[in-house]
């Protein structure tokens, strides 16, 4: 009878061994993070001083707030999506086509996404705070209308409150963007990313800079090696040998209209203190005005033939023009700082 109650004793304590080990299980596992990338894991890891084995979900969520993960043939973002503290991430020199899994990143406010495959910035527009206030602003202003029902005025309601709770999640700030080295044609959407103070845009296949005179913040914008100048196609059906609005164009860019001088969207930008675009298809620098902070400014290897406007910039300091078709320097003449 003793050897029966002292087996069953250590029966007992096996099986709430074997229980207390189980019960353990689904809590570690259901922390565990989903990496598909295994150099993104590994960057990951560095970044937070971790083993893969210790990798966890939570630890991504509230520990990363930087990190690099360049020249690492990295094709997948999956992962990243958690990491809602994450302020720096340098992702240059990958095959990254899709950047959806960081465009819920409220707290992003430096982006390196320079060397990869991306066409559209329409993967940032989500991580605009600017774009959410003025709907919130917008719903706002439909509440107010007497004519809706209250179905929809509860639909707006729940879709606003929708929009505000996500703007809690963090202040929506980019302030740095690099995409150059891409393989972007248009900029349709930067617009919405008005908090922008540093935007490398160099090396992809632009023939526009639509957006850019809503970003009223920015001080240095980099859009040198790209197609600037270069006017969109169309069909004449006329048959007078001249655009004539409404007439068929090859809408390369996306922003719907055929672009003729995209130096017109740097006009106006009252703390734009750095310009780079040598190496274009410029033709004149007509539209450039009223940049009072403006210092540095590079625009060698275009085709440009007058420099008069280059007197309205007072505050001018270091200018190249090498490599262009200028045939009067009048222009220079009267900046005394050069």
């Amino acid at each position: 009878m003793r050897n029966f109650f002292v087996s069953s004793l250590s029966l007992g304590k096996a099986l709430l061994c074997c229980v207390s080990t189980y019960s353990i299980v689904p809590t570690t596992s259901a922390e565990v993070i989903v990496v598909p990338e295994l150099n993104l894991e590994k960057a990951i890891c560095q970044s937070l001083g971790v083993s893969r084995d210790n990798l966890t979900q939570k630890l991504v969520e509230e520990e990363l707030t930087s990190l690099d993960a360049s020249s690492l043939e990295i094709r997948d973002l999956t992962g990243l999506e958690f990491a809602k503290n994450l302020e720096i991430l340098v992702l240059s020199n990958n095959l990254i086509e899709d950047i959806s899994p960081i465009s819920n990143l409220a707290s992003i406010t430096k982006l390196d996404l320079s060397g990869n495959r991306i066409r559209n910035l329409s993967g940032l527009v989500p991580l605009s705070g600017s774009k959410m206030r003025k709907e919130v602003a917008d719903f706002q202003l439909s509440l107010e209308d007497h004519k809706i029902s209250r179905s929809q005025k509860n639909e707006l309601i729940m879709k606003m409150s929708e929009v505000v709770e996500r703007l809690k999640l963090g202040p929506w700030a980019l302030r740095e963007l690099n995409i150059s080295g891409n393989r972007l044609l248009g900029l349709s959407g930067i617009e919405h990313l008005t908090d922008l103070v540093f935007l490398n845009v160099s090396k992809n296949a632009l023939i526009d800079l639509e957006g850019l005179s809503k970003i009223k913040t920015l001080v240095t914008l980099y859009a040198q090696e790209n197609q600037l100048g270069r006017v969109e196609s169309y069909i004449d059906e006329n048959k007078n040998k001249s655009y004539d609005l409404g007439e068929p164009i090859e809408d390369q860019s996306g922003n719907g209209k055929r672009d003729t001088d995209p130096l017109i969207e740097l006009k106006s930008l009252p703390r734009l203190t750095n310009l780079y675009l040598y190496n274009n298809l410029l033709s004149s620098l007509d539209s450039i005005e009223d940049l009072p902070r403006l210092k540095t400014f590079f625009v060698s290897g275009n085709r440009i033939r007058d420099i008069s406007k280059l007197q309205f910039f007072p505050s001018l300091v270091r200018l190249s023009l090498s490599n262009n078709q200028i045939t009067e320097l009048s222009g220079l003449r009267e900046s005394n700082r050069l």
